[in-house]
Order: structure tokens, then C-alpha cells, then sequence
């Protein structure tokens, strides 16, 4: 099995080399024989640009007319080689090599729908904002540490932040756009590994998960934490995260897999008809989401009570 770095600089190549090819053409692989026959045909069958690489270029106008229709064929047999061969190294994707998301046709092209469609990407970053979910909604994540690992790093370890904490759960994680079921709950700090029939082959589990909800407590990842770039100061305190180990398996996955999340959001302080507040608990009443953001000195305005008008917001929620 290639090695990861031998695989980044494969598909490096790949597209440096299909960039300058001539119009129309791409890096194929062919034997000897194949070569003659396209010689014979036409081809020119010498480099034709700086990279040195052969070229057969306007094979068809080359063939006298009586020779076409045969060398048509020929040309047919060719295209299904290359096709074969770009699928190979396609297939031989390393984990550097980032996958590209899919988006549902039904999103418009409005700021907000763009905004939306932006919140299900996993980015790569160390300074993106970080949302905040109220209520229950699918999102994607930042991956703030990735790392390979094993003898031919067949371990590839995630942290991915989701949103700020606490949350009240994780619902669902969707990789690669498939639901993954798992061995137990996604509960906070335990971990699970991957129990369906794709990312589950021959007894294997190709995925380990470990939710974090984001409380201020939460202690560091056990299953990042084999690793020595993870330390136990590595909390990732207030901040909802999954950390993965996906274990390579070149038909499981072809790059680095993208994560989507159902989850319900944060936990929020609410009032009763006397104004008395309770210890923060899971809501999607608009009127203490608005609350909750106002006096949040994290990531709201971090407004004082005093200066609101609480009486204002638990009549907004009752409406």
C-alpha cells in the first residue's frame, strides 16, 4: 500500500501535469504496443511541451480516410484504457487529499443561503468563528488538528468543532453523506465506534467517534490523547467537538472523509411567570435564544441583566 506522502505527491503531480497537458488531452498510462499503434495511425508521439511528456495529438485527422472507421476503434479501446487508469489512481487517493461536498439543489443563491450552505462544509482553520446553535439543525465543522498515525499512517485522528457548548446532544453524524450507526450513544466524552454494514467490514470498524457537548469541565480526548501532539491541556473547554480515528481503507474512503452533524443546540437559561431563572436546559423558544445570546459575554453582546427588561422577554414567550 502507498504511503501517504507518496500518495499526496502522486495526485500533486497528476494535476500539475493534466494543467500544462495540450488542449483536450490528460496523463494516461499506455505500454509499448499501445504506443506503435498510435504511431501508426498518426499520432506524433513526441514531447511537445516543457514537461517532456509524448503527446498523440489529432490522432483521427492523421488517418488516411480508408483507415477511419478501424482506427476508430482502436481510439474507442484507448479511452476505456485511460478511463480504467484514471480510475485506479483516482482510488489511490491519500487522506491529505481533500473531498468535495455536495450541496442540495433545493439551497438558493441569497447571503443567508450561501451562509447556510457554508455552516455544512468542514474548513480547515485555526481562527474561524465558531456558531452558535440554538435548536436543532445539521451542520458541518472546523477541523482544528488532523494527524495520521501507524506504521503506514493507516490511523487518521480529527478534532472537529461543531459549535458552542453545552449542547444538549448529538443526533446524528452523516460521513462521506452517509448516516453511520454506532455501537452505542453518542454520549458526551464516551467513545463509539462505526456498527453498519459499510463502515463496519470483516468484524473492522473503520470509524471511532468521542463527543464533546462543550461544557466548561470537559476533560481532554482519550482517544486523541495516544497520540503526543495531544496533551491533556487539550480540553477544548466550552466548545462542542467530535474527535475521530478513521482507519484507512481505500474502499471505505477516498480522501479526507467530510463529517455533517444533526445536533440540538445550546442549553439556555429560561424564566418562569415570576422571572426566576432556571439552570440552563435545552429550548427553542425564540424569546430566551435572544436572551441567552444578549447577556452571553463569550460570544453574545454580554449585556447586564439590569439593563434588560426580563418581564419584556417571558411575555414574548408566551405568545
Amino acid at each position: 500500500m502507498l504511503k501517504w506522502f507518496d500518495k499526496l505527491l502522486i495526485k500533486l503531480a497528476k494535476k500539475i501535469l493534466n494543467k500544462y497537458a495540450p488542449k483536450g488531452e490528460f496523463i494516461a498510462y499506455i505500454n509499448e504496443e499501445e504506443e506503435k499503434i498510435l504511431k501508426k495511425l498518426g499520432g506524433y508521439g513526441k514531447p511537445v511541451n516543457e514537461t517532456g511528456i509524448k503527446s498523440f495529438f489529432d490522432i483521427g485527422k492523421l488517418v488516411p480516410k480508408p483507415l477511419r472507421k478501424p482506427a476508430k476503434k482502436i481510439i474507442g479501446l484507448g479511452k476505456k484504457i485511460i478511463k480504467t487508469a484514471v480510475n485506479v489512481v483516482q482510488k489511490a487517493v491519500s487522506w491529505i487529499t481533500p473531498s468535495f461536498p455536495t450541496f442540495d439543489a433545493s439551497f438558493g443563491d441569497t447571503p443567508m443561503d450561501n451562509y447556510e450552505q457554508g455552516l455544512l462544509l468542514n474548513k480547515q482553520s485555526n481562527d474561524a468563528s465558531i456558531p452558535v446553535i440554538y435548536g436543532e439543525r445539521m451542520l458541518g465543522g472546523t477541523r482544528v488538528f488532523l494527524e495520521s498515525s501507524g506504521s503506514q499512517n493507516q490511523s487518521l485522528y480529527m478534532a472537529l468543532v461543531l459549535c458552542e457548548g453545552e449542547i444538549q446532544s448529538i443526533e446524528e453524524i452523516y460521513v462521506d453523506d452517509r448516516l453511520v450507526t454506532w455501537t452505542g450513544a453518542l454520549s458526551h466524552g464516551t467513545q463509539v465506534n462505526s456498527n453498519d454494514s459499510y463502515y463496519r467490514r470483516s468484524g473492522v470498524s473503520y470509524i471511532q467517534v468521542q463527543p464533546f457537548f462543550g461544557t466548561d469541565t470537559q476533560s481532554s480526548s482519550s482517544l486523541l490523547s495516544t497520540l503526543s501532539s495531544w496533551g491533556s491541556n487539550h480540553t477544548l473547554s466550552g466548545v462542542c467537538y467530535l474527535a475521530f480515528r478513521f482507519l484507512w481503507n481505500q474502499d471505505v474512503f477516498g480522501a479526507i472523509p467530510q463529517v455533517k452533524v444533526k445536533l440540538k443546540g445550546k442549553k439556555i437559561v429560561t424564566l418562569n411567570s415570576s422571572l426566576v431563572e432556571s439552570s440552563e436546559t435545552y429550548s427553542t423558544n425564540p424569546a430566551f435564544c435572544i436572551l441567552d445570546y444578549l447577556r452571553n459575554t463569550r460570544y453574545g453582546k454580554g449585556l447586564a441583566t439590569t439593563d434588560i427588561d426580563l418581564q419584556s422577554f417571558y411575555d414574548a414567550s408566551v405568545v
